[in-house]
């Protein structure tokens, strides 16, 4: 039973931990493209986008991100 849970959990990390990378390296794109001049406004962005959804928002705390 332990077994079965411990795999269920290691499938569920290994899933989170994929999506996070991904929405990591989506981020880092758009900030790049921000810095860059490339996206063309970005205060276009819906309200039903899932970046201003409560539930996401508080998963995801704002910090400044210095240039590389």
């Amino acid at each position: 039973q332990l077994s079965t849970e411990q795999a269920m959990l290691q499938q569920t990390l290994q899933k989170e931990s994929k999506v996070n990378k991904r929405l990591s390296m989506e981020n880092e794109e758009l900030l790049w493209k921000l810095h860059n001049g490339d996206l063309c406004s970005p205060r276009r962005v819906s309200p039903s986008s899932p970046f201003h959804s409560p539930r996401n928002s508080a998963s995801f705390p704002t910090t400044p991100i210095s240039p590389r």
